[in-house]
């Protein structure tokens, strides 16, 4: 259904457009199959921002323990509430809450790449004297996050000044970074930025694969609690990539790479080698035919599918036939010009003879006239009956009409030859009906009891029987279920009491325009007429010598009866 609904999609081009090979079509093929393998490895990309996400969603986790650590100490450290309220900045955008639920983000697709993180300044004014305590008890719980988790971290106060870090000096301030911005307005915020030059590893083939090469996940989280914002934690880590996922593993992508490009050569030569030689080794068969040379197409010897095999045979048969045709043609033609050579001589001299001879006594005049007679008479035939050969070949196989055996039998078709019909009540207890018009059927068995009167018979016998001849039904018995409810095919034989047929004639009785009656007028023509009608119609005809006459044998298909058949034996 899907390869119909494209024929009517696509626009019909004639024979001499362009169209691409099979084997570009094959190899195409293969190299869309290569392709579908790295197009699933590109698609990694997706979970390589699942990736990064699990980075921002350990940061968060990692970021919310450390900033309520830091919020503990402080509140521990401090002397009296007022000491610890010094630290306290208020917020008014935000509600005097629990922080609210944070959920990772980040993706590479939409995500904007910042440049670097910029270095930090010098703090404008010194820190609380209890940010700076709660920073020193804090520092040993951070280089121990650094180790076990490798993220790099910084505690800066409400002023955005750092109090504690992994990589920072205490004294210098981070305020002027957009994420700590953010932070210090009671918001959370998670960034990209590249890595600095002196810490970005060197491109490799891989880094075509990954988008997260030489990038830091920057998160920055304020600290608050109930009365306002205490400060910022400020965490960054680089995420695992696909580069990470592949380190130490480049011989076995590239040997990957290198199996596939090789199973795909190898499909390629396999797939022409098994469709693409076989059809050309078909094609180059079909134009050394159509160039008229005989015998050029033979069945392939190693069609490889059973698909070109089927084709290969198919051709071959086609072509025989056609050149069986062409013999036909050729032969007929020939055949044809000799028989009309004759009667056409024979009439040119005549009519030579009368001109040349104007004062030809009467007596002589009429005896060519008659031989004229004779000859058109004799010509009129021949030309009927190939016109009737010619309807019967072209007509093979396509005809739907149906005649009833059992009238065209018993119909009075010769006065001078007496017809005797075997056991008549076979024929008149039911229908028998055969493939073919009424006309064809009667021509049938006209040319077959003319030629029994033609050779000297006086009498005829004709008889039938069925192919299964076991089956003797009534046309009034009801079928048991599963029986078969009339034979497929039935045989009808004409046996008259004339010479014969000889033994060397007995080969080329069917032939067109053989007769051993041509003075009486016969054309040749009549057996192939019925033969060429009994094969349109899957029946056929021959001779069976030794039964004291002319005896032929016809074979004709059945149409089936729901109604039963008659009884024949």
């Amino acid at each position: 259904m899907l390869i119909s609904w494209l024929h009517r999609l696509l626009p019909t081009r004639p024979l001499t457009a362009w169209r691409p090979r099979l084997a570009i079509i094959l190899f195409s093929v293969n190299v869309l199959v290569l392709a579908l393998p790295i197009a699933g490895f590109l698609l990694l990309r997706v979970y390589e921002s699942s990736l990064l996400r699990q980075t921002e969603s350990g940061l968060i986790t990692q970021g919310v323990l450390i900033a309520a650590t830091y919020e503990a100490t402080t509140r521990r450290l401090a002397i009296d509430e007022a000491d610890f309220k010094q630290l306290i900045k208020p917020v008014d955008t935000l509600s005097k809450s629990v922080l609210p639920t944070l959920t990772p983000h980040l993706d590479l697709a939409s995500a904007t790449l910042m440049d670097p993180a910029p270095l930090a300044v010098p703090m404008s004014v010194d820190p609380p004297l209890l940010a700076y305590y709660a920073g020193a008890v804090m520092h040993p719980i951070l280089q121990k996050s650094l180790e076990v988790t490798g993220a790099e971290i910084d505690v800066v106060d409400a002023a955005g000044q750092v109090i504690a870090s992994t990589n920072l000096d205490i004294g210098v301030s981070l305020r002027h970074r957009e994420e700590i911005v953010d932070a210090l307005s009671g918001r959370t915020r998670a960034v990209l930025r590249r890595q600095p030059n002196e810490k970005a590893q060197t491109p490799t083939w891989l880094s075509f694969f990954s988008r997260s090469a030489n990038l830091d996940v920057h998160l920055a989280l304020p600290i608050l609690n109930d009365e306002g914002l205490l400060g910022a934690v400020l965490l960054h880590k680089t995420p695992v990539t696909l580069i990470t996922a592949f380190e130490g593993k480049e011989t076995q992508f590239l040997l990957a790479i290198v199996v596939i490009l090789g199973t795909i050569v190898l499909l390629s030569l396999f797939t022409s080698f098994t469709i693409s030689q076989p059809v050309q080794a078909l094609i180059a068969q079909t134009r050394r035919a159509g160039r008229g040379e005989t015998g050029a197409v033979r069945p392939l010897p190693h069609p490889v599918t059973r698909e070109i095999a089927e084709l290969s045979q198919a051709l071959t048969s086609m072509a025989e036939s056609l050149e069986q045709r062409t013999d036909y043609i050729r032969s007929f033609a020939a055949q044809l010009s000799h028989e009309l050579k004759s009667p056409l001589t024979s009439m040119r001299g005549a009519i030579e003879l009368m001109q040349d001879h104007a004062d030809m006594p009467p007596e002589r005049q009429r005896q060519f006239l008659a031989n004229l007679y004779q000859d058109v008479d004799r010509l009129t035939r021949i030309v009927g009956s190939i016109l009737e050969l010619a309807r019967a070949e072209a007509d093979k196989g396509r005809s739907t009409n149906t005649a009833s055996l059992s009238d065209a039998l018993t119909l009075n078709l010769q006065q001078n030859i007496a017809i005797d019909l075997i056991d008549p009540e076979d024929l008149t207890a039911g229908r028998l009906r055969v493939p073919l018009s009424e006309d064809d059927l009667y021509a049938i068995i006209k040319n077959l009891v003319e030629n029994a009167f033609q050779h000297g018979a006086d009498n005829l016998q004709i008889s039938l029987r069925s192919t299964a001849p076991t089956l003797r039904l009534s046309a009034k018995s009801s079928p048991q279920r599963g029986s078969s409810t009339s034979p497929s095919k039935v045989t009808v034989v004409f046996l008259d009491n004339g010479p014969g047929v000889s033994l060397a004639n007995q080969p080329k009785i069917f032939e067109p325009f053989f007769t051993t009656d041509r003075p009486q007028g016969g054309t040749g023509l009549g057996l192939s007429l019925v033969k060429s009608l009994l094969e349109g119609i899957g029946g056929q005809i021959r001779y069976l010598p030794d039964q004291g006459g002319a005896c032929f044998e016809l074979v004709f298909p059945l149409v089936p009866n729901p109604r039963g058949v008659l009884r024949i034996s």
